[in-house]
């Protein structure tokens, strides 16, 4: 980046590291998408308990959960398969662009390692520690993820 852009480097180099570049977030967390709408939609949902005293809010808080939990319930109980209605519609489509991807194995001795090839893109990925030269698995905890890396 330094040779790049050098202004765009030294106002990144100002801050951590682990702040802005994927290669050196941290590998625990397991979330493909870092945002803060969640609590966005949960201060919105309970900006009308907010004025009660404290007892009184978390109540209407943990009631207000309760009812929602088991709406969410109610709504899935239908659904067959463990993963919920939007989670299936992102495995269909992981699984869709997985299948344009070619394993190569590596020759190693416990079969583990293979580099996996798409239209001159390639990854390598080793199953028996869970990661990818590109990271994704180590971020996200999904190895599906890692097929449609160039595609999203």
């Amino acid at each position: 980046m330094k040779t790049i852009n050098l202004q765009a480097w030294e106002y990144l180099n100002k801050w951590p590291k682990e702040a802005w570049t994927k290669a050196h977030f941290n590998t625990i967390p397991k979330v493909d998408n870092i945002c803060s709408n969640t609590c966005e939609v949960f201060n919105a949902k309970i900006l009308q308990y907010r004025s009660k005293p404290i007892l009184t809010m978390l109540e209407q808080i943990r009631c207000y959960i309760t009812r929602t939990m088991a709406a969410h319930k109610v709504k899935l109980s239908g659904k067959p398969g463990p993963l919920c209605p939007v989670q299936y519609k992102r495995l269909e489509k992981e699984i869709h662009f997985a299948n344009q991807w070619t394993p190569i194995w590596c020759s190693d001795n416990m079969g583990v390692r293979y580099e996996v090839h798409m239209w001159g893109e390639k990854v390598e990925v080793n199953l028996a520690e869970w990661t990818c030269t590109c990271r994704v698995w180590q971020l996200t905890g999904c190895v599906l993820y890692i097929f449609s890396f160039f595609h999203l």
